[in-house]
């Protein structure tokens, strides 16, 4: 019966898939972009091709700090050029989080290597999330940031501020950042990066009480949620809690997953 009614009212579900993702291990010149943020008297960093991948070839990122104290530079390595490269919440949906990982490798340097952090670009803004090191062992190592929120990313300039990572948010453009900083002494560091895989997880809108399984307890969950008000029980995102919604629900629903 439901279902012969949602098929009536013509209900369709924006974004039933649970997650998108953005992978590039082959890092071609063209592919990636380079914006570079300093502070005091900041330095340079430059990003290329490398055949040292594992296996193929590699990003590598030199990061050149000047010697002032405080210094540091910042590059947001940004990945892909077209429409399918781009998150676009208006048509995929709303995000509930993004994971990353990417393998790194210290070429020259010493110490902790370089600061990795997820990146993603908005409009014109950049944000980071996470922060790991890659090291000055020379080995290839993973580095792994898992299901970061909207509250986990700030804006690379220093302003207040976050993404927007619902439906109204503008197109997503994803990448990692490195980072250097200096207490005083000019130095640089060189690594490779290869492998980079980006995951960003939309919110699972069958599994309403978020249990992990799509069955008869999702439907008690929203119904509870969708009779009080709740904003939660807005799932077709349009404003308002009524009908609409229950039509929405059930087209996810019925589909048994995200």
């Amino acid at each position: 019966m439901i279902r012969i009614f949602l098929a009536a009212v013509g209900v369709s579900c924006v974004s039933c898939a649970a997650q998108v993702v953005y992978a590039d291990g082959d890092f071609a010149a063209g592919t990636w972009g380079l914006e570079v943020f300093q502070r005091v008297e900041g330095g340079t960093v430059t990003g290329v091709a490398s055949l040292s991948g594992q296996p193929g070839t590699a990003r590598r990122v030199a990061s050149a700090v000047n010697g002032a104290a405080g210094s540091s530079v910042i590059g947001f390595h940004r990945y892909g050029t077209t429409l399918a490269t781009r998150y676009e919440p208006a048509s995929q949906g709303p995000l509930e989080s993004i994971s990353m990982s990417i393998d790194a490798r210290m070429v020259n340097g010493f110490g902790d290597g370089q600061g990795v952090s997820v990146g993603l670009k908005q409009g014109q803004i950049v944000y980071a999330a996470g922060g790991l090191v890659t090291g000055s062992s020379g080995s290839w190592i993973r580095l792994d940031f898992a299901n970061l929120g909207i509250d986990q990313f700030s804006r690379i300039d220093g302003q207040p501020g976050r993404p927007d990572f619902s439906a109204a948010g503008q197109p997503i453009r994803f990448g990692f950042v490195t980072s250097n900083s200096t207490t005083g002494g000019a130095y640089s560091i060189v690594v490779d990066y290869d492998n980079f895989r980006v995951v960003a997880r939309r919110p699972c809108k069958a599994d309403f009480n978020g249990d992990g399984g799509v069955d008869g307890s999702d439907v008690a969950a929203f119904f509870v949620a969708w009779e009080a008000g709740g904003a939660v029980s807005d799932v077709n995102e349009d404003g308002g809690v009524d009908g609409s919604d229950v039509e929405a629900f059930f087209v996810v629903w019925e589909a048994g997953g995200c």
